[in-house]
C-alpha cells in the first residue's frame, strides 16, 4: 500500500496512521503550496556555422526561506534541418532542438530534464515578426537523498531515492519581434504542466 503526499510545491502532507501500541502516527511534510513558481533566468545564445546554434541558460544560486539554497544551470544546440532542403529553408525553416537542464535544491532534492523537440518558424514580409511552433518529448528524473529522524524513537534513517517524471510530449506556440538589435519574445507550451515564458535580448 502507498499513500499520496504534497511535493516541495504541493500543500498538505499524507498521514500514517500507526497500527502498532505505543507508535504515534507518521505526519508527512507538506509542501510550501505555490501554484505558479515564476523564474528569471539569464540566457546566451550564439550562432554556430553550417545552420547549429547553441544556448546556455544559469540562474545564480538563491535562498528560498522555506525550501533552501535553490540553483538552475541548463544547455542545448539547435539545428536547421531545412538547410539540407534550400526551397524549404527559404519558405518554411525547421529546426531541431535537444536541451537539459539541472534544478538543484539545497543538498538533498536533485532534478535533471532533458528536452528534444521539432519546431518550425515563419517570418512576416511586412513586419520583423517571426510566428513559431514546434512539438517536442520531455524527461525528468528527481533524485532526493537526505537524512530522516523518526519522531517516536530519534534513529536517524537514510533516505535515497530516484523519481521518473510523468514524461510525455509538449506543445508550444510563440512569437518573436525584432527591432535593430533588440528582440523580444513570448511563447506558451502545453504539456503536463503549462509554461509560459517572455525575453527580451540583444542580437548582433
Amino acid at each position: 500500500d502507498y499513500e499520496l503526499t504534497a511535493t516541495v510545491f504541493g500543500n498538505n502532507g499524507a498521514v500514517f496512521t500507526s497500527k502498532v501500541v505505543g507508535v504515534e502516527d507518521l505526519f508527512l511534510p507538506g509542501g510550501v503550496n505555490i501554484k505558479a513558481v515564476p523564474l528569471i533566468v539569464q540566457q546566451a545564445h550564439l550562432g554556430l556555422p553550417a545552420g547549429f546554434e547553441s544556448e546556455v541558460s544559469y540562474l545564480p544560486p538563491y535562498e528560498f526561506e522555506q525550501l533552501g539554497k535553490f540553483s538552475f544551470v541548463g544547455g542545448g544546440v539547435k539545428y536547421q534541418v531545412s538547410k539540407l532542403i534550400p526551397m524549404l529553408s527559404t519558405f518554411l525553416p525547421i529546426s531541431i532542438q535537444g536541451t537539459y537542464q539541472q534544478f538543484k535544491l539545497g543538498d538533498d532534492v536533485t532534478i535533471n530534464s532533458s528536452f528534444v523537440n521539432l519546431h518550425a518558424s515563419r517570418g512576416l514580409v511586412i513586419l520583423p515578426l517571426t510566428f513559431y511552433g514546434g512539438i517536442g518529448y520531455e524527461s525528468t528524473k528527481l533524485k532526493a537523498k537526505y537524512t530522516y529522524t523518526e519522531p517516536w524513537s530519534g534513529t536517524e534513517v537514510p533516505i535515497d531515492f530516484d523519481i521518473n517524471g510523468d514524461n510525455g510530449f509538449r506543445f508550444t506556440a510563440g512569437a518573436r519581434l525584432k527591432i535593430l538589435l533588440l528582440d523580444v519574445m513570448v511563447d506558451y507550451s502545453v504539456g503536463k504542466y503549462q509554461t509560459l515564458r517572455a525575453g527580451v535580448g540583444f542580437s548582433i
